[in-house]
């Protein structure tokens, strides 16, 4: 067996208890370390706690129930009826006519017929036309025939710029200068012959009536 002196052995056990309080210390070292990371992780818990807690109000609820009804347009209102059609007979018997006189006249409403001779515009040829004085499409109309099939033109109220008795303008060319009465257009003057002097003033005043107090009496 190996026998050690004195001082050899006392060596040896210094070195046996340093080596010792190395290990301590690695030991004492490490579980200091593992106690920090612990206190670390739990002060980081929290945290994230309460950023969870302050981010979980401003999710959107989820809900059952029904939206708000979406607000609703106002109803459309109904249209305003069309004005009542003049009583054309009456208003013509109010100024003095007589449009029971006059043959061939048709009055119904606010609406007259009858016939007209009226000259041509290109070919300055005088031929027979029936007429229709109409308010509610605001136009005077002219066919080839009675029975208004052959619409041959229409004339409208607000082309009609003035409606006059001038029978020297056309003397010598009207079959009957004195029963002749204009229609001036902005686009030409339409020369008419009434059939006798009563429906030539029932025609002028129904016209210039119409036209000119917006197709009502």
């Amino acid at each position: 067996m190996l026998q050690l002196d004195p001082e050899s052995y006392s060596t040896c056990l210094q070195l046996a208890q340093l080596q010792l309080r190395v290990r301590e210390a690695l030991a004492e070292r490490e579980r200091l370390l593992r106690a920090r990371e612990a206190r670390k992780a739990a002060k980081a818990t929290p945290t994230e706690t309460s950023i969870t807690a302050k981010a979980t109000p401003t999710e959107v609820p989820i809900t059952t129930e029904a939206p708000p009804p979406l607000p609703q347009a106002p109803p459309t209102p109904d249209p305003a009826p069309p004005p009542p059609e003049p009583d054309l007979l009456l208003a013509l018997r109010a100024r003095g006519h007589r449009p029971e006189s006059v043959g061939g006249l048709r009055i119904l409403g606010g609406s007259l017929r009858g016939p007209l001779t009226k000259m041509g515009g290109k070919i300055k040829t005088w031929r027979r036309r029936w007429f229709h004085l109409d308010p509610t499409r605001r136009v005077l109309a002219y066919y080839g025939d009675q029975a208004q099939t052959k619409l041959k033109g229409v004339i409208y109220f607000q082309a009609i710029e003035e409606v006059w008795y001038d029978p020297g303008r056309v003397a010598g060319k009207s079959p009957n200068p004195r029963l002749t009465f204009c229609l001036k257009t902005y686009e030409r003057l339409f020369w008419l012959v009434a059939p006798s002097a009563e429906a030539l003033r029932i025609w002028m005043d129904a016209v210039l009536t119409l036209t000119r107090a917006g197709g009502s009496f």
